[in-house]
């Protein structure tokens, strides 16, 4: 008996702190959905899906929450102001989603987008200086960490035709981490870092920066915003 006991209590003790992690997500949402952000500006073909799949057409001032899906056509563009003081633009042809957010100050604040394909630029928030292990852009190829940060993922999806497939990092400001099962590289400010989608190669950063990193019409937007959002950050006790 006791050595059948031994056994249950060893396949429930996994399956106690997989439920405990869960609850803890669970919790988050218990109050309904979680504000992320809100539209800055929307121009041409943008969608904003939810996690039931209902999709719709967002306009300046509309939330954006956690779990959503945002999707933008050939001229579409979207830009967002976040909970946690950051800024982020969504380039044309990009599908990306808010797969977890949390921001109250607490220390399990967290950030965590996916980026399926095409880019965005992101100038990042306190939740990136406090809680730096708690931000990531994940893609099909790798994870990007960051530093109190701008810099702009790109993902060239296979059959592409902008460049060789994979996961790049541009970076304005700051640093940035590119981490795949191969290894790590650090992408500092003006360079920009790749880690391939074919072969198991470590990330590595480029000798220039690809040409198809190409401003859009609102890129003016970004001008100067960097230095502004910093002070803001600090002087709210989050930097």
């Amino acid at each position: 008996p006791r050595c059948f006991l031994a056994v249950i209590l060893a396949f429930a003790a996994p399956l106690a702190l997989a439920q405990g992690a869960s609850t803890a997500n669970s919790a988050d949402d218990a109050a309904g959905p979680v504000l992320a952000g809100k539209v800055a500006l929307v121009e041409g073909d943008v969608r904003v899906s939810d996690a039931r799949g209902q999709t719709r057409i967002p306009k300046s001032g509309d939330p954006v929450y956690k779990g959503e899906r945002i999707v933008t056509g050939a001229n579409g563009e979207v830009h967002f102001d976040m909970e946690d003081g950051g800024y982020i633009g969504v380039r044309p042809k990009t599908n990306m989603s808010i797969e977890d957010f949390k921001a109250e100050g607490g220390p399990d604040d967290r950030f965590i987008l996916n980026l399926l394909q095409g880019s965005f630029r992101s100038i990042t928030g306190w939740i990136a200086r406090v809680n730096r292990q708690n931000y990531a852009v994940r893609t099909p190829t790798a994870t990007i960490g960051v530093r109190g940060t701008e810099h702009e993922p790109l993902v060239i999806p296979e059959g592409g035709n902008e460049g060789e497939p994979g996961t790049y990092d541009r970076v304005h400001n700051g640093e940035t981490e590119i981490r795949t099962p191969q290894g790590t590289v650090g992408v500092k400010a003006n360079q920009a870092g790749f880690a391939p989608h074919r072969g198991a190669l470590r990330p590595r950063v480029l000798d220039r920066v690809p040409g198809f990193f190409r401003p859009t019409r609102n890129e003016g937007r970004f001008q100067g915003l960097h230095d502004r959002i910093m002070p803001f950050n600090i002087a709210d006790g989050q930097g």
